[in-house]
């Protein structure tokens, strides 16, 4: 057997299980140096060789590809089941979680009025230090007003 026949029968070996292809590899597998390739009797070899790796690149850009794909798809089918089940679910539970959002809406506006009492009170104490001042604009009517400091 050529040294030829080895390198051809290590393309072969190395396509059938998948792994990576490249002049090294199969030159290594076929236990010829690397330089051997460069040789003019080995030109279509090296040509076969070439093409299988561009193959194996192809082949791993696109499994790539497909393995995104499959991941987005399974994404993609868990939001539907879940707008699935959120429509199907039943007045009752729709009331139950409007009645949640209504309490937890109530408990904002309590907080927000506290806050409204609180900002007044405040303001009560710094408008001991200050006065509003409203003058109008005898040409126009218009309402000017502004505040003071006492």
């Amino acid at each position: 057997m050529s040294a030829i026949d080895d390198l051809r029968e290590s393309l072969q070996a190395l396509k059938n299980s998948g792994e990576k292809i490249n002049l090294n590899r199969v030159a290594q597998h076929a236990g010829v140096t690397p330089s051997y390739l460069n040789k003019d009797e080995t030109k279509v070899v090296r040509d076969e060789i070439l093409v299988a790796a561009q193959e194996w690149k192809q082949n791993q850009t696109l499994q790539g590809l497909k393995n995104q794909l499959e991941k987005t798809e399974k994404k993609l089918k868990a939001a539907n089941n879940k707008i699935k089940k959120l429509q199907e679910q039943t007045p009752k539970e729709q009331k139950g979680i409007v009645e949640l959002l209504v309490k937890k809406l109530n408990e904002l506006y309590s907080e927000n009025d506290k806050l409204k009492q609180d900002l007044r009170t405040e303001r009560e104490e710094n408008n001991k230090e200050l006065s509003e001042e409203i003058r109008f604009d005898e040409e126009t009517g218009e309402v000017i007003s502004g505040i003071k400091f006492k």
